[in-house]
């Protein structure tokens, strides 16, 4: 589609991803997939083979999204996306995406993205009502009886539509059960899988006026930790070579800032034909291989009997990646810590001052084991004021002083305990800017750059945990 720039009175391309509508609001807004013209390339990426393209009609997807008021469009063209199958008539194409790594445009083949997913849409009754919705599911494992083997797996729901004051109320999540020791998730969620296939086909209900509407719905997010969301998507879990539900990452480059994830990010449909190639191989063992070079499961998840993308709506949770995060930093940190540091330590937080809503905390030294994760990211916010009050290079032990020192190629063994507070201070911005209320564009690039000098600041003096 064609649409005007009310900023710059322009006309641009772009691709609609879906329609929205603000809360509190009852207007319409569509968002927007920006494309190109290749005078609007970077310079670098410019070339003599893409300019002729582009004299054919070749435009360019970029990954910048913007929401348009339905008044600013302009017209509809036909643009043929080349991993799709060639309409009989278009007016542009599109084989390659640009998107920015580390600050620097590049472009990557038009199959390496997260297509749109098409289905057959439910048609209601004439005359009645449509209501539509979409059903966010939660897993997670937790342990009943403190640190014992045995796991509880609780599985409840809510409703996507609902504003963001009415989602974080409790009362408007649906437990559907508990999955027992033992038991096997699929069989468990068999009944809710039944019920939403019957939901996207759409069904006739009653409201409060006693009128019949039609209503259909799917599947939202899948929200949950670590090893329970790879196996909602299928991936096997994290300690594997390529344990990664977003991308393929391998063990080895984990920590490596430079890597790729774009250009080696898990698509829904290259992952489809992947797990089609486990099934098609003859025996045990080539299966095996296939699966464990892709770092895929043997088969495909129960959730992907409905309408779904696998890895775009099983996110990574940040709430249990920072909170691991912090936990194994306080390891490292009270670890680094002689006995005199410790006690010093205690001391200034027992008497530091904290807001009056906070449940009391346990000795983080000796007790952090029974923190909540809330805990452990409250003590993330007050950790550098305490560090900075509490401990001095007497503090840490011989060899974590020495080591520091070499290694952050420092002048004075009484600048270790700086780049240590620093440490904590990145973390601590970072865990402020992931858990905003509400971003905007610019809160993105922030939240980007707060991450990356957390990821720095780590490596650089934590790096053998991480």
């Amino acid at each position: 589609m064609i649409y005007q720039i009310q900023e710059h009175s322009t006309l641009q391309l772009g691709q609609i991803n879906g329609i929205v509508m603000k809360e509190n609001s009852d207007n319409k807004f569509l968002y927007i997939q920006q494309i190109i013209y290749y005078t609007d390339l970077p310079r670098n990426l410019r070339s003599y083979e893409r300019q002729n393209k582009s004299k054919k009609g070749m435009v360019w997807l970029t990954e910048k999204r913007e929401l348009v008021n339905t008044n600013s469009i302009i017209d509809h063209v036909d643009i043929w996306l080349e991993d799709l199958p060639e309409p009989s008539k278009y007016d542009y194409q599109i084989n390659e995406i640009l998107y920015l790594h580390n600050n620097r445009p590049k472009l990557r083949p038009i199959t390496q993205r997260h297509k749109l997913l098409y289905y057959n849409k439910p048609t209601p009754p004439s005359g009645v009502h449509h209501l539509k919705f979409f059903v966010d599911l939660y897993f997670d494992d937790f342990g009943p009886f403190g640190k014992s083997y045995h796991k509880l797996g609780g599985l409840y729901v809510q409703f996507g539509n609902m504003p963001f004051s009415m989602r974080k109320c409790l009362k408007n999540h649906y437990l559907i059960g508990f999955v027992p020791f033992g038991a096997n998730f699929a069989e468990f969620i068999k009944p809710f899988i039944h019920d939403m296939m019957k939901l996207q086909d759409g069904i006739i209900m009653t409201n409060f006026d006693s009128e019949e509407v039609f209503v259909s719905g799917g599947l939202g997010m899948c929200t949950a930790d670590l090893p329970q969301g790879n196996d909602m998507a299928g991936i096997r879990r994290h300690n594997a070579d390529h344990g990664c539900r977003s991308c393929e990452v391998s063990q080895d480059d984990l920590s490596n800032l430079n890597f790729d994830i774009r250009i080696n990010g898990r698509y829904c449909h290259i992952t489809d034909q992947q797990f089609q190639m486990i099934k098609q191989a003859h025996t045990k063992s080539s299966k095996e291989t296939i699966a464990k070079q892709h770092g895929l499961c043997h088969q495909k998840n129960i959730l992907d009997h409905l309408i779904r993308n696998r890895h775009t709506q099983t996110p990574q949770d940040p709430y249990h990646c920072l909170a691991g995060l912090v936990r194994r930093l306080f390891d490292e940190t009270f670890k680094a810590m002689n006995n005199a540091g410790h006690t010093e330590f205690v001391n200034v937080w027992k008497t530091f001052e904290v807001p009056s809503i906070w449940s009391r905390l346990q000795n983080p030294i000796t007790h952090r084991d029974s923190y909540w994760m809330n805990d452990s990211l409250r003590l993330t916010m007050i950790m550098p004021y305490i560090l900075t009050r509490a401990i001095n290079y007497k503090h840490y032990k011989d060899d974590v002083i020495a080591r520091i020192k070499n290694e952050c190629h420092l002048s004075s063994k009484t600048q270790v305990p700086g780049i240590i507070v620093n440490c904590w201070v990145k973390v601590a911005k970072a865990c402020k800017a992931v858990f905003k209320s509400s971003y905007s564009q610019n809160d993105y690039i922030i939240l980007n750059e707060t991450l990356e000098q957390m990821t720095n600041a780590l490596l650089k003096v934590f790096y053998f945990i991480f």
